[in-house]
């Protein structure tokens, strides 16, 4: 899709696994700022129609760092295994903060 204002696409949803994700996925521009769109298909006594969402394509990369930390094993000598257990926590929580992950 060219990043031209107001413009945008929407093709069918080759990853729909479940019948609550969209029947379109695609994207647009307005106002220089991207957005994902998504489209479902639906029904009415009118017939069908399209019910659409957009959201900003910030909101979806935000979400991606929130992946498991890998875990980190430290041998440490001479403690006990409650004091080993917080060491290794901290360890986890400084990765996970020096790779840009959310703790939580």
């Amino acid at each position: 899709m060219a990043d031209r204002d107001m413009t945008g696409t929407l093709s069918k949803n080759a990853r729909k696994e479940k019948p609550s994700h969209a029947d379109y996925a695609g994207s647009i521009v307005i106002e220089g700022r991207k957005y994902w769109l998504n489209g479902w298909v639906k029904e009415s006594e009118r017939g069908k129609f399209l019910s659409l969402s957009a959201r900003p394509v910030e909101e979806r990369t935000e979400a991606k760092p929130k992946q498991a930390a890998r875990d980190v094993r430290i041998a440490v000598p001479n403690k006990r295994k409650k004091e080993a257990s917080a060491y290794r926590t901290t360890v986890r929580q400084a990765s996970c903060a020096a790779r840009g992950y959310d703790w939580t």
